[in-house]
């Protein structure tokens, strides 16, 4: 069964429409943060910069939001591949569709929650002492995966997953495919970039696979749904 036979009509326009726009959302993501100037979320600077930069803040707030769309589609996604990717192994398939769920769940949340309490600090942050200060940022933004090992790795897992399941899908060409194997290798990669704190690897891949390969994977794949 190719993917495009198991979503139904409504399906395939819905599936096509929230590709595209996860496609579009990763580059502004990718654009926001780099003209946002900020110096990371985890970083101890994170909330005096935030709250004295007012062009810094509003890119930083677009990022954001930016994830919270992408998190959104991601989730239409994974859930209207379902069937698709159970086909073959139900078992394995829906493992994989849940780590592919609770990533996307988990950014999504991560980044609400990053606006609620950027919009707290914004009022308290100046009247808290220094050591009540230095304890807010030690937390950062993220209070749910701040090292964002379920955005990247169980997000990457799932699109490795599902674009080897459609090596035998004559509807989808090798170079999306291809491009999202990559996606999700490197979403994987990311991890380990991460845990051993290997900045070239990890600027590396967000600079290829964040900015130009994922986005331009994910619109492709839409157009292609939408054929």
């Amino acid at each position: 069964m190719s993917l495009k036979s198991s979503l139904d009509t409504s399906s395939l326009k819905f599936s096509s429409k929230m590709s595209i726009l996860a496609g579009i959302t990763y580059i502004l993501i990718a654009f926001a943060y780099l003209l946002s100037g900020t110096p990371g979320t985890n970083n101890p600077d994170f909330w005096n910069y935030y709250l004295s930069n007012k062009n810094g803040r509003l890119f930083i707030q677009i990022n954001w939001i930016g994830w919270i769309i992408s998190s959104f589609c991601g989730l239409a996604l994974v859930i209207s591949f379902y069937d698709y990717l159970i086909e073959d192994n139900k078992a394995v398939g829906r493992y994989i569709s849940s780590l592919g769920f609770i990533g996307f769940l988990t950014t999504l949340l991560s980044h609400l929650t990053a606006l609620f309490i950027s919009r707290q600090m914004s009022s308290v942050y100046n009247s808290l002492d220094e050591s009540s200060q230095n304890l807010a940022s030690a937390f950062g933004a993220y209070i749910i995966d701040g090292d964002a090992y379920t955005w990247f790795g169980f997000v990457g897992l799932w699109l490795f997953y599902f674009n080897l399941k459609l090596k035998d899908d004559e509807d989808i060409t090798p170079m999306i495919r291809i491009l999202g194997l990559i996606s999700g290798i490197g979403y994987m990669l990311l991890i380990i970039g991460f845990l051993f704190n290997i900045l070239l690897l990890v600027d590396l891949i967000a600079g290829l696979v964040g900015i130009i390969i994922l986005p331009t994977y994910l619109i492709l794949l839409g157009l292609k749904l939408r054929s």
